[in-house]
């Protein structure tokens, strides 16, 4: 998403001629007025790599405590921007990671660790919000009337054949003192 809306540049738009791509400034792009950290996180995902194979090995919980360690360091290497508004946003799967380092991020400060990062709230675009939510697509579809019922029928045999937890309520454990304390716990029926 470096190079469409918040980014500084934004893709030529051209017919394919064989060549790379041209870059043009954006000039609607929020760089212009805010401070923008792009971070591709967890490791090897859009631009991110690692120099080991040990950086490779994470949880999506220990991927949040490492975005939340680099944000402290950055902050104390660029001290200028600690009092800014600070604002985290993600999109897609992101709607599982963002909460759980914006809950760091509060667990940080209310604990005193400083840098104190001065959170002003998260961004979710079209979020993941559980792992079995794909379960639903169909089911949510047919009801919004997106798709027909004899189309309903015959997808429905295959999502007999996804498993799924029915789930009445979800807990998140807001106050961790481990990796693996930091889990959403499904309560099924």
């Amino acid at each position: 998403k470096k190079f469409s809306c918040p980014g500084p540049l934004r893709f030529f738009e051209q017919v394919y001629n064989g060549s790379m791509p041209s870059f043009v400034l954006n000039p609607h792009a929020w760089t212009k007025i805010a401070s923008v950290i792009f971070l591709d996180q967890p490791v090897n995902t859009g631009f991110s790599y690692a120099t080991n194979s040990a950086a490779y090995k994470y949880t999506n919980v220990q991927a949040c405590e490492y975005v939340y360690e680099f944000l402290r360091k950055w902050l104390s290497d660029h001290p200028q921007f600690i009092s800014n508004p600070f604002y985290i946003s993600g999109n897609s799967f992101a709607g599982m990671i963002v909460p759980v380092i914006a809950q760091y991020i509060s667990n940080g400060n209310a604990a005193g660790k400083e840098p104190l990062i001065n959170l002003q709230g998260y961004l979710l675009g079209n979020p993941a919000a559980f792992l079995g939510e794909f379960n639903y697509r169909i089911p949510f579809s047919l009801g919004m009337g997106l798709i027909p019922d004899e189309l309903y029928k015959i997808q429905k045999h295959e999502l007999q054949n996804i498993s799924s937890i029915p789930v009445s309520a979800v807990r998140v454990n807001s106050e961790p003192s481990s990796f693996e304390d930091m889990t959403i716990t499904l309560l099924s029926h």
